[in-house]
Order: C-alpha cells, then structure tokens, then sequence
C-alpha cells in the first residue's frame, strides 16, 4: 500500500526558517488540503509553532480549524458571499474579508441583528485581473464602513499572481497600488493596522512586499517557484512496495541511453495494474509517464508522482521484491486517499 509520509520536524524548520527570513509576523495559510499534508496537521503545525494568525480561502476549512482551536484568530480569505460565509464569521468568530461596500452593508445588518462584533480585512484589488477594492473605490467603501458600527476593520491584504510575481517591475506597480490605496482609505477615516501583500514564496523574493505581515503559502512544504536561497526543506515522500522486476533490452532503453540491458525493480505509483504487467511482460509505453529512478547513495527523480510507475535499477540499489522504498515527493501531487503518516 502506499504511504505519503509527512516529516513533521521539516514542517518545524519550514515554519521557523520563514519566521526568520520574513522578519515579521507570519499568517499560516491552509489550502488545498494543507498543501497535501492535511489541513489538520498544517493548522496544528502551525499552532504549535506559535503562529498567532491563520488562514484559508473556504469556510469548511475554517470552520475545521476553529473547531480545533478556536482561540486562534483565522482569517477567511473570501468575500461575503453566501450563508456558509456569514455564519462562519458572525457565528464562529472568523476574520471576514470585504472586498467592496456591498460585502461590508450586508456584513454590518448580519452582526447587528444578532448583536455581534466582526472584525474584517479588506482585499485590494492591485491587478486588472484582480478582484477587490481599486483605488477609485476607496473613497466610497471607507464612506460605507464609517457607517458599520458592527465592523472593526483589522487589516488589509492583496494577492500577487503568479504571472505577476516574476516581473520586478509588474511587482513594483502592485505595491504601488496597493499603498495608495490602503493610504486613500486611512485617509478618510479607517484604519488598517495589518497589511499583508503577498505570500512567502514572493516576499522573500521582494522584501519591500513583507510590511507587517508574510503569509505562509506553499514554501511551508519546502516547494519553491525558483532555487531555493532560504534552507527550505523539501518535505514530503511516498513509500511504496517492490512488486517485480521487469528487463528492458538495452536497444530498448533509449531514455537512459545504455549501451546494456538492465534489469529494474517495479512498484506502483497509483496504478497496480499496470505495475504487474509490466513486471510479467516488457515495460508497456503507453501514455503514461514512467518514473525512473538510480543512483547508488541517493536515488534521483525524473517525473511525477500518480503517473503510474516507478523504475528501480536493482542492479545498484541492491533491493528485493517486497521490499518498501521511498523516494521525495511534492504532497500536492499525491492524492487524498492516499495513506498519511506522520514521522
């Protein structure tokens, strides 16, 4: 069976080597089902690391994080929208996002009538294909929120896409943006005390972007868009059993372009099937990405995880059927029903 095993001592450095760097306060982001560690596990992760803020873009996973711990402020990084929405907020205590005076009217009647203090972050829009407050807006919504005597605004963020993030210059226009908004709206009255503008992979790259606050996203699992400059720990490997040997005739193995045959250990990402034929008979090219994988110290990686499987040279590694191996994996690639095990 295979096993994504989580190095939760990885987890630890990530969270503390981002601290570092960072050099302001951290906001532990938990998406995509924690970034394939478990949203739990990330939450408490964090937690445990005296993270004081954390956030996420549904409610369900909101919700799941304060019901474990709800003296932990967590930020729901979605507009007002329906009543899973509002119910988390007036009901459970999270942090609301408005993005336009719309969200902050209809948030303000919901506290009201139950007699509930929110507090709420406001999302600048700092792109065309942005969503949030423009700066032509800003006026008007600081206008609205005057006005929302149940709304205690606490902070204000923006997201930086990845289309964006790899231009200094695109960068330099969102900052740009976004500070003569936030400004705008100081101006006519309401505060903004945190500001977080991007998340850790692009911070770290623009220290200018960390003002008062860095949001964890993705570099918690050590996954990083470029080289790595701040010692992240990649963290994350399947385990996985050797089910057969499989020989590719050396005229046949072109990819690893040998001049010999070589006899390869199979086990299977995903795909047993397909794995056990592939053991029987010569290894069937078909569509599906094939994982290759040698090396006598450290076994290295060419392909995804789930693409079906995996391709030991037993020859070097010396390894036998039924013997469990392991190789680093990103967990987003793996899929949720997969086992997880923590070490």
């Amino acid at each position: 069976m295979e096993k994504l095993i989580i190095n939760t001592a990885d987890i630890k450095s990530n969270i503390g080597a981002l601290r570092k760097y960072a050099g302001v306060q951290l906001i532990g982001t938990v998406e995509h089902g924690g970034y394939g560690c478990g949203n739990r596990f990330l939450a408490r992760a964090y937690v445990n690391a005296g993270v004081q803020m954390l956030a996420s873009s549904d409610a369900y996973t909101v919700n799941l994080i304060l019901n474990e711990f709800p003296q932990v402020s967590t930020l729901l990084m979605c507009p007002v929208i329906g009543r899973e929405e509002l119910a988390c907020i007036i009901k459970r205590g999270a942090v609301a996002t408005i993005s336009n005076s719309e969200d902050a009217v209809r948030l303000n009647a919901a506290a009201e009538e139950t007699g509930t203090q929110v507090k709420a972050h406001l999302l600048i829009r700092t792109h065309k294909d942005g969503c949030g407050i423009s700066f032509s807006q800003a006026e008007g919504l600081a206008a609205s929120l005057l006005n929302c005597h149940n709304i205690e605004v606490d902070g204000a963020y923006t997201h930086i896409g990845s289309r964006y993030r790899a231009r200094g210059k695109a960068v330099a226009a969102c900052k740009d943006v976004f500070d003569r908004t936030v400004a705008a709206i100081n101006a006519a009255g309401i505060r903004t005390p945190l500001l977080h503008m991007a998340e850790a992979y692009t911070a770290l790259r623009y220290p200018e972007l960390a003002y008062n606050a860095v949001r964890t996203g993705d570099a918690v699992i050590g996954r990083m868009g470029e080289k790595d400059r701040w010692n992240l720990r990649p963290v994350g490997c399947v385990e996985t059993d050797v089910i057969g040997f499989t020989v590719i005739p050396a005229e046949e193995d072109k990819s690893l372009k040998s001049p010999r045959e070589r006899r390869y250990a199979v086990a299977s990402l995903g795909c047993p099937q397909a794995a056990e034929a592939a053991a029987d008979k010569a290894l069937p090219f078909t569509d599906r990405q094939i994982v290759c994988f040698w090396g006598k110290k450290r076994m290295k990686a060419e392909g995804t995880c789930g693409s079906g499987l995996v391709l030991i040279d037993g020859a070097k590694t010396g390894i036998q059927a039924g013997d469990a191996v392991r190789f680093p994996v990103d967990p987003r690639m793996v899929t949720a029903d997969c086992v997880r095990n923590y070490e």
